[in-house]
């Protein structure tokens, strides 16, 4: 999704909401859910995302983690089903608190990209003091993103500008 491909992504994506009721509530069940949050959000899928949404708000003060993995807190999956219903003050709260849970762990790259995807959210929303806000959440993810090596965030927030 993040390439911009979504027909091909779409047509790997297995899920249904039969499939949800069957997904598995194991060790990487975390890591699951934030990926399914992605793609439901990422290729519009509305009614998956809807079903997820409870089980993100259920787990959001945690962390979307495998072993060795993580995708940072599940506020930002949480945030993400938000925006695909259509949920934008919703998603906009959930990205801050994604951010504060990303500072606070020490997962920058997961900062970096909620802040993104908020500057994302609140252009689109374009309330009044939005504009600012946008500015200083770009300029704070792309400095994070120069200063670890985050090439793609990096190319990512150059487009956005």
């Amino acid at each position: 999704c993040h390439l911009g491909r979504y027909d091909e992504a779409r047509s790997v994506f297995p899920f249904t909401p039969d499939a949800l009721d069957r997904f598995p509530r194991d060790l990487a069940y975390t890591t699951g859910l934030q990926s399914l949050a992605y793609a439901t959000s990422k290729l519009g899928e509305v009614e998956l995302a809807e079903r997820l949404y409870p089980d993100l708000l259920r787990h959001r003060h945690l962390f979307s983690c495998s072993f060795v993995t993580t995708t940072g807190s599940l506020e930002y999956g949480a945030a993400l089903v938000s925006l695909a219903t259509d949920r934008h003050d919703d998603a906009v709260e959930h990205l801050r608190r994604a951010i504060d849970a990303n500072v606070r762990a020490g997962a920058r790259y997961w900062e970096a990209e909620a802040r993104i995807e908020l500057a994302e959210t609140l252009r689109s929303r374009n309330d009044n003091g939005d504009a600012a806000e946008v500015t200083e959440l770009l300029a704070t993810a792309a400095d994070c993103a120069r200063t670890n090596g985050f090439a793609g965030l990096t190319r990512r927030i150059d487009a956005l500008d």
